[in-house]
């Protein structure tokens, strides 16, 4: 925490001063890692369908928090530990809406599963993203794993909701998935 003041060029107690505890500053920063996963996602050009949006949102994601790795596992990390009522199911609900956002218009999903695809993959998106990121908190997996986890994941998510020609290749992410 002071490291991350001295970055700031803030006293130690200002962080405190505004969010009130530890919980608010870890709050408030993993709002700030979503909101980066955000504004990056829109700023990078985007494939007109959702099954390679949802890649092109792995590889945000996973750029974001490797960006600053140890300190994001710190941020990580205590964000599991969250106590306070009024912080709990946020970040899952602010990931879950990144996810929304990638998968837009359902292209790609095969038509008759569109309705179904909207309303569970988002949240098994979101979830997925929170189990590879935990194994990298615990350092069970490496820096360069996160991400082709991450999409390994994803892809398995999708298999169920993709027409048949587009199975090979996310059967190729998956496989090319590798934890060290």
């Amino acid at each position: 925490m002071r490291a991350l003041c001295d970055e700031a060029g803030v006293s130690f107690t200002t962080p405190f001063n505004y969010f009130g505890n530890k919980n608010g500053i870890i709050q408030a920063l993993a709002e700030r890692l979503m909101t980066e996963i955000g504004d990056l996602y829109r700023d990078v050009a985007q494939p007109t369908d959702a099954i390679d949006r949802l890649f092109v949102m792995c590889d945000t994601a996973a750029d974001v928090w490797m960006k600053r790795s140890a300190v994001n596992r710190f941020i990580g990390s205590a964000l599991m530990a969250v106590e306070e009522g009024e912080h709990r199911g946020k970040m899952l609900a602010r990931s879950r809406s990144l996810w929304e956002e990638a998968m837009l218009d359902l292209e790609g999903i095969t038509p008759d599963l569109r309705d179904r695809a909207a309303r569970i993959l988002p949240l098994h998106c979101a979830i997925a993203f929170r189990g590879v990121m935990m194994l990298w908190i615990g350092e069970e997996i490496g820096d360069s794993s996160f991400s082709g986890l991450l999409k390994a994941q994803v892809a398995t998510l999708m298999l169920g909701f993709v027409p048949n020609d587009r199975h090979k290749a996310l059967w190729q992410l998956i496989d090319a998935a590798k934890a060290p």
